[in-house]
């Protein structure tokens, strides 16, 4: 990063607290703590909703790419869907993979 880019993102996060000071600096340590809690509790949400539209344009049967924690590029067949994971039967050999959805990609 060039001292330009970081110019430009230290401005932005100061035009960030600007925006939120007036809100966030008379509220107590508690009422902050419940502010988190419905943050914290939003962005689950929000993540189950992602994760759920991944799931739904997948189904059993689906052929599916994804790469590895490794770098592999590993393909294979949907066997069953689970609430937050795929999982995959990539041959006789290698066995079943657990893998999220948000990885996942079709192949035709």
């Amino acid at each position: 990063m060039n001292i330009e880019e970081r110019r430009a993102q230290i401005y932005q996060q100061r035009e960030f607290e600007k925006k939120w000071a007036d809100i966030l600096n008379p509220m107590t340590a508690d009422e902050l703590m419940e502010l988190n809690k419905l943050v914290v509790h939003r962005i689950k949400i929000l993540n189950q909703l992602y994760a759920l539209g991944s799931l739904n344009r997948l189904k059993i049967g689906d052929k599916v790419k994804w790469n590895g924690s490794d770098g592999t590029i590993r393909s294979g067949n949907i066997i069953r869907l689970n609430s937050k994971t795929a999982s995959i039967s990539i041959g006789e050999n290698e066995g079943y993979w657990r893998v999220s959805p948000q990885l996942l990609e079709k192949i035709d």
